[in-house]
């Protein structure tokens, strides 16, 4: 290969690379067209037309505006139909009214905001002994909001705050109360005695049949030694005696065991024996095997034959 035909072999053909077709060419045309408009268009809404929004858009705007109201109106609606079925945080204050803690039921605590659950819990919580005896017992609530409690308070029928301790003890040292047939609500009120005392000596005087002598509340659990120190220079016995008999011929097996002095085996040998002959005598029952001699000094005088 000679050196000319070499150089024209060599020779880069830059044309080549830069020839278009019709369509390309047009294509050109029409995109630099477009972009010529698009900066005119930018230029005259930049400099020439007046500052502001067309009318049209102005109409958008006031559409949206009052789309945008619509969905809060629903959104609050729903949130609102959400607390009433019990959905979420029950912080409603709308239906305060006046109520006393010591008696609303159910339906009450319902009213003031709570949910079924949280009006069961409080209901149970007082059965079992608890006294709210001022506005801020209301905050031993566990399952309510405490902002919410707050906001029962000018409604609550207690006082804002309790005696001066020094005033209820000089009162307790001059006033004993009579603790055969003092209810839960005033046992709370003795030094020493809790809410939880309280019932437990309440329920063990119902099913004992009531105190014979005083020295029967130690026999209730939790009044021990330290207990029984304190409590007894606060209480006497006035209303004292038997206020229900246990009939050893006709009182059912369960009500039988329910006795302290009872209890299930004991229940159960007294039936198996009256199915046998029936009872001429309470001192028959000092021939079943369990029943010792102290326990029948103690239950005698709650005997009866019918």
């Amino acid at each position: 290969m000679t050196a000319k035909r070499k150089k024209q072999f060599f020779k880069p053909r830059w044309k080549d690379h830069f020839t278009f077709s019709l369509r390309e060419r047009r294509g050109f045309y029409l995109l630099s067209v477009l972009l010529f408009i698009e900066v005119g268009v930018l230029y005259y809404m930049r400099y020439v037309h007046e500052p502001g929004l067309p009318e049209d858009w102005s109409r958008i705007v006031l559409v949206g505006d009052s789309l945008l109201r619509v969905v809060a109106v629903s959104d609050s609606a729903q949130e609102d139909s959400g607390r009433a079925n019990g959905i979420g945080r029950n912080t409603r204050t709308s239906s305060l009214f006046p109520f006393d803690p010591n008696t609303l039921n159910t339906a009450g605590w319902r009213r003031l905001g709570l949910s079924p659950k949280q009006a069961a819990a409080i209901v149970r919580f007082r059965d079992r002994g608890m006294v709210f005896r001022s506005k801020r017992d209301l905050m031993k609530i566990k399952v309510v909001d405490p902002a919410q409690i707050i906001s029962w308070l000018p409604y609550a029928q207690l006082p804002d705050s309790l005696p001066v301790k020094n005033k209820v003890r000089s009162e307790k040292k001059t006033e004993k109360l009579d603790i055969g047939a003092a209810d839960s609500a005033s046992l709370v009120q003795l030094r020493g005695i809790g809410p939880v005392l309280a019932g437990r000596i309440v329920r063990y005087r119902n099913r004992l049949g009531g105190f014979l002598m005083l020295d029967q509340v130690r026999e209730v659990y939790g009044v021990d030694d330290s207990v029984w120190t304190v409590l007894l220079p606060q209480v006497h016995l006035l209303s004292g005696g038997v206020r229900q008999y246990l009939t050893l011929n006709s009182m059912p097996e369960d009500s039988l065991r329910m006795h302290p002095y009872v209890g299930s085996k004991m229940a159960r040998q007294i039936c198996t024996y009256r199915k046998q002959h029936s009872f001429r005598s309470v001192d028959e029952l000092q021939s079943l095997p369990l029943v010792t001699g102290e326990i029948y000094r103690k239950i005698v005088p709650y005997l009866k034959l019918h």
